[in-house]
């Protein structure tokens, strides 16, 4: 992850199958998959601040 120029790096954990966390950031992202089971969508929160990135087709 990328913020204001800087690389921060955590170790992901899942909590269920399409969320997950870190202990080292205050961050929760949730996936969300199509018909066949890929990824489709992933939504952060980190802070207050939600953010979206959607796959290209």
């Amino acid at each position: 992850m990328s913020e204001a120029g800087n690389v921060l790096r955590a170790n992901l954990l899942a909590s269920a199958r399409d969320s997950l966390f870190t202990r080292e950031l205050p961050i929760v992202l949730a996936a969300t998959r199509d018909a066949q089971g890929r990824v489709q969508r992933l939504r952060t929160s980190m802070g207050g601040v939600h953010l979206e990135y959607t796959r290209k087709p």
